[in-house]
């Protein structure tokens, strides 16, 4: 178990070393992810059928046989219009996260390590978050919205069965009604990371060609994070969970209502522009 001190303070530097690193390669050759380690722990139940297109867990994955799409971030959050009105009906359109940055936990070493590596995952095509607007009420303004990890290989579609989320449009904005959990993986770990209770407030643009800005909370729970192990490159890999207690994150959200903290609230911003190039699920 690693949880002393003197390991918390080790990790934190040689995470700051390596997040100056990915900063500094950052204009090389972005699609190239790093090797895993031959035999990488595949997690606590020692699955390697992750649903996800990456290789992950020892996994066999196909090779992308077409043009490998990438996302450029765009690297500021937009703020919303005012008075804005939508142009049409969402329904049918698909978006592609190109910025996310996590804040919660609160933690310089928790936001230091993940947020370059999420990035640099984006860049490279190997984190692809994906809303496709399934339907619209203009009536009522509720709306369905597919969420999920995607593929990009020519065109980008869902890998795997979508989480459904229920948003309410007012004008431009939209928050959540019913919230849904959302897998990510990025190709940096072995298994997907699972936000518990997503919840997503946020507004479109008047033409629909992006969602300028939006806030999302969730939980990530400390099973799901056990096992989760993070590539890290050079310096190896890293166990989520217990990176997390080593750095003085502190359990703070009880998700089965046990009265027992079992997660760490898990949020930040996005933003993504929509896309054509969508096919969806057959």
């Amino acid at each position: 178990m690693i949880g002393t001190n003197r390991f918390a303070r080790s990790l934190v530097v040689s995470l700051s070393a390596f997040t100056l690193m990915l900063g500094a390669c950052a204009d090389d050759e972005t699609t190239t992810t790093p090797t895993p380690t031959p035999d990488a722990t595949t997690g606590a139940d020692g699955a390697a059928d992750s649903t996800t297109g990456n290789d992950q867990g020892g996994a066999e994955v196909a090779e992308c046989t077409d043009t490998k799409l990438t996302i450029d971030p765009l690297g500021a959050l937009q703020d919303p219009e005012a008075g804005c009105t939508l142009s049409g009906d969402p329904t049918g359109n698909t978006y592609v996260v190109d910025i996310i940055n996590i804040d919660t936990p609160d933690n310089a070493a928790v936001t230091g390590a993940i947020n370059p590596l999420f990035e640099n995952d984006m860049k490279a095509g190997d984190l692809i978050i994906l809303f496709h607007v399934k339907s619209y009420d203009a009536g009522t303004g509720e709306a369905v919205v597919e969420a999920g990890t995607g593929l990009g290989c020519g065109t980008y579609t869902f890998d795997g069965p979508p989480s459904e989320l229920t948003i309410n449009i007012n004008g431009c904005d939209f928050t959540t009604t019913t919230t849904a959990p959302l897998e990510l993986a990025p190709a940096t770990v072995n298994k997907p990371i699972i936000v518990s209770s997503l919840d997503v407030a946020g507004s479109f643009s008047s033409d629909q060609s992006r969602i300028l800005t939006a806030t999302l909370s969730g939980a990530l729970e400390q099973a799901n994070a056990s096992g989760l192990l993070v590539d890290l490159g050079p310096l190896g890999e890293i166990d989520m969970s217990e990176f997390l207690v080593s750095v003085g994150a502190q359990l703070d959200t009880d998700v089965d209502g046990d009265g027992t903290n079992d997660a760490w609230t898990l949020g930040g911003q996005l933003a993504a522009k929509k896309i054509d190039n969508f096919t969806p699920a057959q």
